[in-house]
C-alpha cells in the first residue's frame, strides 16, 4: 500500500529542489554584481 505525498502548501518552497535553486540563483547574481561592479569603476 502507498501513502500519498503531503502537500506541505504554502511551505512548498522548502523542498531541497528549490533550496538548491534559490542558492545556485544567488550565487550567480552575486558574482555577476562583483564582475560588474569591477568592470564600472574608474
Amino acid at each position: 500500500m502507498r501513502f500519498k505525498k503531503i502537500d506541505p502548501g504554502p511551505l512548498s518552497f522548502l523542498q531541497p529542489g528549490w533550496i538548491a535553486f534559490h542558492a545556485a540563483i544567488i550565487t550567480g547574481v552575486t558574482l555577476l554584481g562583483k564582475a560588474w561592479e569591477k568592470r564600472s569603476r574608474w
